[in-house]
């Protein structure tokens, strides 16, 4: 059949055949578009669990699934997804380089390079540890009973406004990178309380073992929403829309909760 074809075509003609072959077989080996016409979106996630991270080279967590379900709901296709750290993939997302980073919190300076649905992945609450083997903690409700305590911090956190006053107020050791750092230097008597989120600090809870050491204040410090941020270079406003639509629908169905449950069986 090949032959029969060489046959046909003229020499000027093979050439033209050739040459438009050399540009669409290329084309079709990159990711399909969706059926509206956005390209295939590059997604970037932080570690943080149990809300993204990675495990045996696999994405997972509660904002992963949820991320991916919406997106396969409205028929968006994916190109990537690539854990960063958290800093390096905001520097992506505002350069146009990274589509879409999660799970972030709303803050108003990311708005001139960063798009925000208005219906959050999550919503969660910022809660604080006490260690149980201080007698002064034990009584202890919200932060506003703590005194005298060196609490554990991550650094580049946005911290709620009374946690930052409370700060400025009390003794406190020097933020670190983690959470988990700060549960285990509390585990070692380092510091007396730390302030986190409160399902990632469950996760790390379970994780570490530290249920018998630990004490979860009662009373959150402030509700936390965490987003998916979508970059304004490669992103349209259309398709924050459409996600934004495609999320709330999900979080009406039962197949919202079920992934909740799934990474969250056990949270306070």
């Amino acid at each position: 059949m090949y032959t029969a074809w060489m046959g046909i075509l003229s020499k000027g003609r093979l050439r033209a055949v050739l040459v438009l072959l050399s540009v669409l077989l290329p084309l079709a080996c990159l990711p399909q578009a969706a059926s509206g016409g956005d390209p295939c979106l590059r997604l970037g996630m932080d570690d943080w669990p149990p809300y993204e991270f990675t495990s045996k080279e696999n994405p997972l967590g509660i904002s992963t699934d949820i991320v991916l379900r919406v997106l396969d709901d409205i028929g968006q296709c994916v190109e990537s997804i690539t854990e960063y750290p958290w800093n390096r993939g905001l520097s992506l997302l505002h350069d146009g380089d990274l589509d879409v980073l999660f799970s972030a919190d709303y803050r108003p300076e990311r708005l001139d390079w960063a798009r925000y649905p208005d219906e959050p992945l999550v919503e969660s609450a910022w809660v604080v540890y006490v260690r149980t083997d201080r007698a002064d903690l034990r009584k202890a409700e919200s932060l506003d009973d703590l005194k005298d305590v060196e609490m554990g911090t991550v650094r580049g956190y946005s911290y709620p406004r009374k946690m930052r006053e409370f700060l400025a107020r009390s003794p406190q050791n020097d933020p670190v990178a983690t959470d988990e750092l700060n549960f285990r230097r509390i585990a070692l008597g380092r510091i007396d309380a730390l302030v986190c989120d409160r399902y990632n600090g469950a996760y790390l809870v379970d994780k570490l073992g530290l249920a018998d050491k630990l004490r979860l204040l009662p009373e959150p410090i402030a509700p936390s929403t965490l987003y998916p941020i979508f970059s304004r270079k490669s992103v349209s406003p259309e398709l924050v829309k459409r996600f934004d639509e495609a999320l709330l629908k999900l979080k009406s169905g039962p197949d919202y909760e079920r992934i909740l449950q799934r990474w969250l069986p056990q949270a306070p």
